[in-house]
């Protein structure tokens, strides 16, 4: 059996333009063009235009693979003015501005834990750092706070008096109200989500739409997947590769339903008293609340099943798991651990001897070295490109 695992590396190895700059771009290139009636120029108009004006190469290669898809697809009017009702995004303007200092590179999941990292210190006046007001400048909904004065602890911010958690008895003494503001700032995470759904829709699901799987295919092998634990909001795997949707696990939900975006868990979760403070941005939690994670269980659960009554299969290869375009972060570990520890083989998909280095960093990363040696030792693990994975498959 071959499970394939999959991230976004996955679509763009298909020339799919997934990468977080390429949202990024997209959508500060409509805010900053909000009086051009863009609706009346295609997908494929704008892309070009972003391309040149933002030096996007990703963007400009994803553009003349799928150009013809692409002049095909026009925004609908009430899409483009939902973006528009959402360009100030606090999630938003934090990460454009993110992306355009740091040169070149962002990582959504990472930087949403640092920016929960700094409101731990507001809301938490023991772990208070004056540093962490750098940060949440931009996400200053719950306070005010005038320029001349200078910060040292939490009492010196002042909470807008409907983000008060005020004492029944005695009202000048109060405390930021941590749920108030917890849930206004993952209510912004879930807009942001509206506008990368749309991202998603009109500049990568319509134009795969709309182009031929055979002008796309790179590697007919993706068709010998009998399943696939797939990491992406996107259907790229069902659409190129023909695979039935009920084999196809969106984890993180998709497009056309909810979408998981968030943190992964830490040792915080681990504890006796958990601290649920920031719980719904766990990427655990959504994927409950959101049940994107139900038919996958039941595929776990159904392998363990057959691995328990049948011993003899874990020495004969059955269970093929290969990892397509997913780095291995650490921020995804609870699911490659499960996935893993069921695997009799698992071949990891490189480009590159630098990317088989980073690859086994970030599995130390997740498992410590003796628990990686054990992984090792119980389990085929195997580093192949792209072109020579037909040899390695069931």
């Amino acid at each position: 059996m071959n499970i394939f695992l999959v991230g976004n590396g996955f679509d763009l190895y298909h020339g799919l333009p997934t990468k977080y700059e390429n949202f990024l771009h997209t959508m500060e290139y409509i805010i900053n063009h909000k009086n051009d009636d863009l609706y009346q120029y295609s997908v494929g108009e704008i892309f070009k235009a972003i391309a040149s004006e933002k030096m996007d190469s990703f963007i400009e290669k994803s553009y003349k693979k799928y150009e013809s898809a692409y002049n095909q697809v026009y925004f609908e009017k009430q899409d483009i003015n939902t973006i528009l009702a959402l360009s100030n995004n606090m999630w938003l303007k934090y990460f454009i501005d993110l992306y355009n200092k740091d040169l070149g590179w962002i990582d959504f999941e990472k930087e949403i834990a640092f920016v929960l990292k700094q409101f731990y210190a507001v809301l938490c006046p023991a772990a208070f750092y004056p540093q962490a007001l750098h940060v949440l400048r931009y996400f200053s909904f719950f306070y005010d706070m005038q320029a001349n004065i200078i910060v040292h602890e939490v009492s010196d911010i002042s909470i807008k008096e409907e983000y008060k958690d005020k004492n029944p008895f005695n009202f000048n003494n109060y405390k930021p109200d941590q749920e108030k503001i917890v849930d206004k700032l993952f209510d912004s995470l879930k807009k942001l989500i509206t506008l990368l759904k749309l991202y998603l829709k009109y500049f990568v699901e319509k134009p795969l739409d709309l182009t031929s799987s055979q002008e796309i295919i790179n590697n007919h092998v993706f068709k010998k997947a009998n399943y696939v634990v797939n990491f992406n909001y996107t259907n790229t795997f069902e659409k190129l590769y023909g695979l039935n949707k009920d084999k196809v696990f969106h984890l993180h939900g998709d497009i056309d339903n909810e979408m998981v975006l968030g943190i992964n868990p830490d040792s915080k979760d681990e504890l006796n008293e958990l601290d649920t403070t920031f719980i719904q941005f766990k990427k655990y939690y959504q994927r409950i609340v959101y049940r994107t994670d139900l038919n996958y269980q039941g595929f776990i659960k159904s392998i363990g099943i057959s691995y328990s009554q049948s011993p003899t299969l874990s020495n004969s290869n059955n269970f093929i798991v290969i990892v397509a375009g997913h780095s291995l972060d650490k921020t995804d570990e609870d699911i490659i651990k499960q996935v893993f520890n069921l695997a009799d083989k698992i071949v990891i998909l490189c480009h590159n001897d630098q990317a088989i280095g980073k690859y086994i960093k970030n599995l130390i990363t997740i498992y410590g070295k003796k628990e990686f040696d054990n992984l090792r030792s119980k389990t085929d693990l195997e580093f192949t490109s792209y072109e020579n994975l037909d040899n390695v498959l069931l």
